[in-house]
């Protein structure tokens, strides 16, 4: 539903969401989905309404067209806002390293308390530096993937470069 409303441009509207072969029933059982309506906000996403309490109708799918635009100008803005801080905190991390390595900190005094910044502002679980056949230097945040981690230390260790590994959600 999503993937078609956004590359078609064009809006879509079940008022009977069960068994609707255009809406994944996983969502439909998952949120107790009995109406849905969606559509484009340009090339930000698109925009569910659900559940309106009564059947969704042709001037309900006008309204929401019209604002659609000003919904995905604030997306777009809050978007650009969080990558813009997100990278200044990136920078402020990096810089802070850079002087603590120059002032002649040790290696693993810098390094480990920036890596442990850097997993925190990237939302990431697990940051390395991994040197060849050295030992790595890992950094933590949230929920720990053993698996995951062993698998990235490997490939890391026997194929240097940068990686990023994302794990999708299994279900609604």
């Amino acid at each position: 539903n999503s993937a078609r409303v956004f590359t078609t441009g064009l809006p879509y509207l079940s008022n009977h969401t069960d068994g609707d072969r255009g809406i994944r029933q996983g969502y439909v059982e998952a949120l107790q989905l009995r109406q849905l309506m969606t559509v484009p906000l340009r090339n930000v996403g698109v925009l569910h309404i659900a559940d309106k309490g009564e059947q969704f109708v042709i001037e309900d799918v006008e309204l929401a067209l019209a604002l659609a635009p000003r919904i995905a100008n604030i997306l777009a803005l809050g978007t650009m806002m969080f990558h813009q801080r997100r990278q200044q905190r990136l920078e402020e991390i990096l810089t802070d390293m850079a002087v603590r390595v120059a002032s002649g900190a040790a290696t693993g005094d810098s390094v480990v308390p920036a890596l442990e910044e850097l997993c925190i502002s990237t939302d990431a679980n697990m940051v390395a530096i991994v040197s060849g056949g050295g030992v790595a230097t890992i950094a933590r945040s949230g929920i720990g993937h053993p698996g995951l981690e062993e698998t990235v230390l490997d490939e890391a260790d026997t194929e240097p470069g940068i990686r990023a590994y994302v794990i999708g959600p299994k279900s609604p």
